[in-house]
């Protein structure tokens, strides 16, 4: 019987316990990223160097031997260590519970990053590592029952405000020494601020179909009679909750068409005819710039002996990363579109098509935040690059090739970075005039 490899190693029917997965996390990606691109880059840089030396072929041979029984060696090794780890950790913990990533503000938002650039693959290789949808109070997941809610939000009221973050960010984002809290507006505007956390490494359809079944939750759970809906994203968030409408809208149109009228009544969705507002700051609505031109540096690389390995190893970020390059809200919006000349398609080539956009809600007002890092929007700099992350065309919804339509659009466009549109005053000042 073999040493198990990091994957291999089962948690099934023991104490959640964080610091193991953890643990066979890094010993997961140190054989199979980081010691597989050592092992790459060796050899095509030795290759490279044999061919131009004339009479290298035997002194090859032995290299290439001997450097693959050494990363052989080094391997097996890492696996060793990965699975006493795991025996340590065990034995240390003992039958206790262990949620090391939720002790403090800081580990909760390390798991974010961690979610945010490898997260896709936790549900099925280190599932107590994935976040789920969940609400937020005090750094603390809420189970969405009535007498948690009530204990947690004892002022609930029927206008209620759910904000969701970005990319590798966590229900800590809003808070901040350094300009307004965001939630702190909208309860001073009369409107119960919901903070929720996700998984930002997933993608973003399956966000969205877990926030659709949260807020339909919701409305059984609150407190109170809820009236009124604001769904407030920055960044990714903008598209989660683009995703969650879009797969309420399916779930009406499946329920009016060829299913009975018992599931049509379970399935129909309550939550988007309450949404008055959505607020989308610094959203790639139409992609992120940055994420295609990582995409095309990937496929650069993969041209050259010495990229190849690097090029693999960024293409595995996580898929909601992928799913930035055009506003990507479900499977569908991948499989449809221009396919690149050189023929390549799927998540590598793939261009959506100007009708593959997703309408807004009709009855709702949708407000569309962008920043830039200059004053000047005709700046080169911010024609380029936006607020660093994300061009005004793109937050704003329409780049002269697609557009967002449906419901009354509002824009504002700020001399603002990315981050920064979650503490602008001037945003406060936006939300003060609507929200009110």
């Amino acid at each position: 019987m073999g040493i198990p490899v990091a994957s291999d190693i089962s948690h099934a029917g023991r104490p959640h316990n964080d610091v193991r997965d953890l643990a066979a996390l890094v010993g997961r990606h140190a054989d199979t990223t980081v010691l597989a691109v050592t092992q790459g880059l060796h050899r095509a840089i030795s290759s490279r160097a044999f061919r131009w030396v004339p009479g290298s072929q035997p002194v090859r041979v032995a290299h290439d031997a001997i450097s693959t029984l050494v990363y052989a060696s080094v391997r097996l090794g890492l696996r060793g260590l990965t699975a006493a780890g795991d025996a340590v950790a065990a034995v240390a913990s003992g039958d206790r519970e262990v949620r090391w990533l939720e002790s403090s503000p800081g580990h909760t938002r390390a798991a974010s990053i961690l979610h945010g650039v490898i997260g896709d693959r936790f549900a099925t290789e280190h599932p107590a590592l994935d976040l789920p949808v969940t609400i937020r109070v005090d750094g603390r997941a809420v189970p969405v029952t009535r007498a948690a809610l009530t204990d947690a939000f004892p002022g609930a009221g029927s206008r209620v405000a759910v904000l969701l973050h970005g990319l590798t960010e966590s229900d800590c984002c809003w808070d901040n020494d350094d300009g307004v809290v965001l939630p702190d507006v909208v309860a001073e505007l009369g409107w119960t601020p919901v903070r929720l956390r996700y998984g930002s490494g997933r993608a973003i359809a399956v966000n969205g179909a877990d926030l659709d079944r949260l807020l339909e939750d919701l409305l059984d759970a609150w407190p109170v009679p809820i009236t009124e809906l604001a769904l407030i994203g920055h960044s990714m968030g903008g598209l989660v909750i683009r995703a969650a409408y879009g797969l309420a809208a399916h779930v009406e149109a499946a329920a009016d068409g060829d299913l009975t009228s018992e599931v049509a009544e379970e399935d129909a969705r309550r939550w988007p005819g309450l949404v008055r507002h959505t607020v989308s700051l610094g959203t790639p609505h139409l992609g992120s710039w940055l994420e295609r031109a990582a995409n095309t540096g990937t496929r650069f690389l993969r041209h050259i002996p010495e990229g190849e390995v690097v090029a693999e190893v960024i293409d595995r970020r996580a898929r909601g990363i992928k799913d930035l390059r055009h506003g990507a809200l479900s499977d569908e919006c991948w499989g449809e579109g221009v396919v690149h000349e050189d023929g390549i398609g799927g998540l590598d080539g793939f261009v959506p098509a100007p009708e593959h956009v997703a309408p807004l809600l009709d009855h709702a007002t949708h407000h569309l935040i962008a920043g830039r890092l200059t004053r000047s929007p005709d700046h080169p700099v911010a024609r380029t690059i936006g607020d660093a992350l994300v061009t005004a065309p793109s937050a704003l919804g329409d780049d002269g090739r697609r557009s967002l339509s449906g419901g009354r659009i509002e824009t504002l466009e700020l001399p603002a970075g990315h981050f920064r549109l979650m503490r602008d005053p001037a945003v406060a000042d936006h939300l003060r005039r609507w929200l009110a």
